[in-house]
């Protein structure tokens, strides 16, 4: 065959073919969600729990390499030096992983009799808390005549409770397989995500060099680096929200253990029973942004409740002091300018996250927000210095920022981070 009529590539056509396609595949994608909804609700639901051990496991990777770095890097770097990388690295994954796993592991062990506990002593004291509840509908009664009286010696009756438990009990064996799938399933999904979160901290560098490669490979250099720069700084915020997050939840709950505990020495029936339990609740829920403490809040005022009354508002003032403190002196000294999300930005992602992945969704949903908003916000600013328009910086309060104070303080964490890992 001649030269003349050999095939050449364009790199012009393939990059007019390309775009041609992308735009159909995405014009096909757009038509399929607009006139088959239905199908493709059920085809996104369907993938996204399939891939959920995945998102669990990158989730859990963000969670545990900062442990991670941190081993490598003073425990084994400087206290127990390891000189040779690969083993340096190797070891503090493994230890790492121990840690992470023998917390759980002891939580769940101190958790279970403790909830367990509780049940029982619920049960024992149903009479005391019928009377109490009984108190107050006659006192709503004797206000507002809506009947309450009825309706609590209707339910809280032990012939309900017997009847309730009766037709619980003909659906038993269905309730236990099907209970037993969901938790088999979930018991599954989480090997998984802790296997794919392994992987993940083991070929950190290796994949982030893969993706840097096919970045580099099918866009021009200039436009590739500006990618490599938005994802780099994205997974920064990200993970410097969890750090912060994360220490910030571990005070919280240690504060709250110790105030049950003294609460308890104060003579306050419950605190000293269920400290762990609560301080566990409040700990973990705080890893959810504003929402956080008020979902660890209900439960252990509904706790303590069936011991005293007395108990349950005293925690409930602590729990106002408690949160007002993190608000405004714990959580800005830890987590700093991590977020910079007014409030209303923080519901909103609370609000699509936990109605898209649901208790994940409501914990990555902030940091998401707050990546988009900070990339955003420089993105902005570059515009705004090439249009020589000067605007002032506002913090997520809403308050001036002074550039050169803003440019100080970024000078001076690059300064404590350089000194960190010398």
């Amino acid at each position: 065959m001649s030269k003349e009529y050999k095939f050449r590539a364009s790199s012009k056509y393939f990059t007019i073919s390309s775009y041609i396609f992308g735009v159909l595949l995405v014009l096909a994608i757009t038509i399929k969600c607009i006139f088959f909804w239905d199908d493709a609700s059920a085809f996104i639901s369907n993938l996204i729990s399939t891939l959920e051990p995945f998102f669990l496991g990158i989730l859990i990777a963000f969670l545990i390499n900062p442990l991670v770095n941190w081993m490598r890097r003073v425990l084994f770097g400087k206290l127990i030096p390891i000189k040779k990388p690969g083993l340096n690295n190797a070891v503090s994954i493994v230890v790492a992983y121990i840690l992470v796993l023998a917390a759980i592991i002891t939580a769940i062990f101190f958790i279970i009799p403790s909830v367990v506990k509780t049940a029982y002593d619920l049960v024992k004291q149903i009479d005391s808390v019928k009377s109490t509840v009984l108190d107050i509908a006659k006192w709503v009664d004797s206000k507002i005549d809506v009947g309450l009286v009825g309706t609590v010696n209707k339910y809280l009756s032990v012939d309900y409770l017997k009847s309730l438990v009766m037709d619980y009990s003909k659906d038993i064996t269905s309730s236990i397989i099907s209970t037993g799938s969901a938790v088999l399933g979930a018991v599954v999904n989480i090997v998984i995500a802790f296997i794919v979160s392994i992987y993940l901290i083991i070929d950190k560098k290796i994949q982030t060099r893969s993706f840097k490669r096919i970045i580099y490979a099918f866009f021009s250099e200039k436009r590739a680096a500006k990618i490599c720069y938005v994802g780099k700084k994205a997974i920064t915020i990200f993970s410097n929200f969890f750090d912060g997050k994360m220490l910030d939840s571990l005070i919280m709950g240690i504060i709250t253990f110790f105030s049950m505990l003294i609460m308890g020495a104060f003579g306050l029936n419950g605190c000293l029973e269920n400290a762990l339990l609560i301080a566990i609740l409040i700990g973990v829920t705080n890893m959810i942004p504003y929402f956080g403490p008020f979902i660890g809040a209900v439960p252990s005022i509904l706790i303590l409740l069936v011991y005293s009354w007395q108990a349950a508002a005293v925690f409930t003032i602590y729990i106002i002091v408690i949160m007002q403190v993190d608000g405004n002196i714990i959580g800005p000294k830890i987590l700093g300018d991590s977020t910079g999300l007014r409030p209303l930005w923080i519901i909103f992602a609370i609000t699509i996250g936990g109605w898209a992945f649901g208790v994940v969704g409501m914990l990555i949903g902030v940091p998401i927000v707050a990546t988009i908003t900070g990339l955003l916000n420089e993105a902005v600013d570059v515009r705004l210095d090439k249009k020589e328009i000067d605007m002032p910086h506002v913090d997520g309060m809403g308050n001036p920022i002074d550039p050169e104070e803003e440019k100080k303080k970024k000078e001076e964490k690059k300064n404590k981070k350089k000194k960190a890992s010398k």
